[in-house]
Order: C-alpha cells, then sequence, then structure tokens
C-alpha cells in the first residue's frame, strides 16, 4: 500500500506529486470546520496517505499539530498510520498525544470512520503506546479529561488499554473505574474548530 523511497521521484520543491497531493488535501480539508464534516473524505485520506511513505504521513500530522494546531487532521492522519505496520508507531503515537482526548479521537476515528466500529482489533503500537500515556498521566490533569459524553470516554480508554495504576492516578482510575457509567456505542458528535489555511507554503521547513 505504502510507497518505498525507491518508488518516489521528488519536484523541484522537494515533494513528490503524491506528496503534494496529501498536503492539497490536508489544505482542503482543514478549511471544513468541524470534526463530523470529516467523514465524507476518509477514503480519499486512505488513498492518499497510503501513496507516499508512513514516514511522510507522520511528518505532515506532526507539522499539522505544531503549525496549523488542527486537532481534527491530526487525529486522521495518526489514525490511517495505523494500517502502516512502521516500526516506529508506538514513538509516533507517544509524541502526537498530549492528553486522553487526543487518544480518545484517534481511536474513535480507527473505529468509526475507518473501520466497521470498535470491534476492530487495535494494533499493537497504538496498544503500546496509549498504556504508557495513561500510565504517566498524574490524576488530577485526568480530571480534566473525563470526557463522559464522549463514546471513547476515559472510563472506556481505561478498559480498552488496561494502564497499570499507580501512586499517581491510581485513585482517580479507580473512581472512574466505580462509576456505573454505561459503555456507549456510536459516533462522537464532538466538533472540533480547525484554522483556516490557504497557502501551501505552511510546508516551508517541513522537510
Amino acid at each position: 500500500m505504502y510507497k518505498t523511497a525507491n518508488e518516489i521521484v521528488y519536484n523541484k520543491d522537494g515533494f513528490s506529486s503524491e506528496e503534494k497531493d496529501l498536503l492539497d488535501f490536508v489544505i482542503t480539508s482543514s478549511n471544513r470546520n468541524s470534526y463530523d464534516k470529516f467523514e465524507g473524505n476518509v477514503e480519499e485520506l486512505m488513498v492518499v496517505t497510503g501513496n507516499v511513505m508512513p514516514s511522510f504521513v507522520a511528518k505532515v500530522a506532526l507539522h499539522c499539530k505544531k503549525h496549523l494546531r488542527n486537532r481534527p487532521m491530526v487525529h486522521a492522519l495518526s489514525a490511517s498510520l495505523a494500517v502502516s505496520g512502521a516500526p516506529w508507531l508506538s514513538e509516533f503515537y507517544k509524541n502526537v498525544c498530549d492528553n486522553p482526548s487526543d487518544i480518545s479521537e484517534i481511536i474513535s476515528f480507527y473505529f468509526y470512520k475507518m473501520n466497521n466500529g470498535s470491534n476492530t482489533p487495535i494494533i499493537h503500537p497504538m496498544k503500546r503506546a496509549f498504556r504508557e500515556l495513561l500510565e504517566n498521566y498524574n490524576g488530577s490533569f485526568l480530571e480534566d479529561f473525563l470526557m463522559e459524553d464522549r463514546v471513547i470516554s476515559l472510563q472506556r480508554l481505561i478498559v480498552l488499554f488496561h494502564p497499570t495504576a499507580s501512586h499517581i492516578n491510581g485513585r482517580l482510575y479507580n473512581e472512574v473505574m466505580d462509576k456505573n457509567t454505561p459503555i456507549r456505542s456510536g459516533k462522537d458528535s464532538i466538533e472540533f474548530k480547525s484554522e483556516t489555511v490557504n497557502d501551501i507554503k505552511i510546508w516551508d521547513g517541513m522537510i
């Protein structure tokens, strides 16, 4: 599915035509303001990410996070990488997620937009990365990310990834799991606002 370095031909700007297609897709999609509106472009997303090397997709995702502050696109690109099998995926997921909300949105995209629901197996690099992140979050920090109104709540993340509780988060995790909150099914309806993007020059310095 993904191309190798030997299969890519670069233009004078330093990007291959396939890479340019991905960048154009990101710019176009970034101008749509809500998370839900991205749903119609999942098939195109998988095509444009599958035509380039996984490392390039990862660079674009991290660039979007740092310079565009476009969370929906970061989550979508991150989820799309799950099919790549790249050996560095665990480290990538740990770098791209700042809080449990990021984990929740990546998993939501992976489950409900890329696949057929929550019965989809979670790849091992995701499991390792998200478990480690959840184990290292402080309880007071986690209190802001209970996400009880979402399909993938903090409680659901604990069920999915089985983080080992410690002195920094054990009390909070126990309280979350003691709640009789039903595990919801279906798609999230949360919307995240993105900044408008108009110029391909935003990619200067990425490579």
